[in-house]
């Protein structure tokens, strides 16, 4: 005597169905069938690819992250959420001003209101404080990326870890130094 709604998939035919069943009155009922194939399948392909971008980002040593218009944190890779060390429950939805000290953050979300000003690439210095409070001279990669009516959603970064690098080229400078 209730009414139900399901989705059922007809092998025979290799289609899918969206069923709701009904009684119109005591002693009958009427069944309504919908292909949604075309929605499923589309539904699938999604899913495949959110697979593939999640397996690509993953396999990027750097911390990998995309942000949304109002600069709130949409997703990362497993190497930034070991850099800062927080979990993907952690921090999406959260702001540059939630995860870092306030001195950073300022500085990080005035280079991504810059970018979205002027949509493309940025790149640019600074420097991040990881898990354990240490801090670390990076190169912020970042880039615009639009849906597919061409409108602006959001960034994507990438952070390269160059403290080796400051910290070698410091040492070769003070040996040059003491050599001259």
């Amino acid at each position: 005597g209730e009414e139900t709604r399901f989705e059922q998939y007809a092998e025979p035919l290799e289609k899918w169905y969206s069923v709701y069943a009904y009684s119109p009155r005591k002693g009958y009922f009427a069944t309504v069938f919908e292909d949604i194939t075309v929605r499923k399948r589309a539904e699938e392909a999604e899913k495949e690819q959110t697979a593939l971008l999640d397996s690509l980002l993953n396999a990027i040593p750097s911390p990998v992250f995309y942000k949304d218009l109002e600069g709130r944190y949409l997703g990362f890779n497993q190497a930034f959420e070991e850099f800062f060390g927080k979990k993907r429950k952690d921090l999406v939805g959260k702001s540059v001003f939630d995860i870092n000290p306030r001195h950073l953050a300022e500085i990080y979300h005035a280079k991504d209101n810059e970018l979205f000003q002027n949509p493309g690439i940025q790149v640019y210095d600074s420097q991040v404080k990881d898990a354990q409070g240490q801090t670390h001279d990076v190169i912020f990669h970042k880039a615009t990326f639009c849906n597919a009516q061409g409108q602006l959603r959001g960034l994507v970064g990438v952070i390269l870890d160059i403290t080796g690098r400051k910290r070698a080229e410091e040492a070769l400078r003070t040996s040059e130094e003491q050599l001259s």
